[in-house]
């Protein structure tokens, strides 16, 4: 299927919010295009989750999500 979809999702702090968008990401496949905000709920976000988790980089390398 294309990539002529697109599909925004919203990362933060918190691990379930990257749980829940490579839950749906998983469903989703490669049938869209992914924009991923990182929502810093302050200056100091710790984004550590989505930038190290096994998952969410292999998310990364296999749909190359714009954001």
């Amino acid at each position: 299927m294309g990539r002529g979809l697109s599909a925004a999702g919203q990362v933060a702090s918190d691990p379930a919010s990257v749980e829940s968008v490579l839950a749906w990401a998983n469903r989703l496949q490669d049938q869209v295009q992914y924009l991923i905000v990182q929502n810093a709920t302050n200056p100091q976000a710790d984004f550590s989750y989505w930038e190290s988790a096994e998952q969410a980089i292999r998310f990364r390398e296999a749909l190359s999500p714009i954001g």
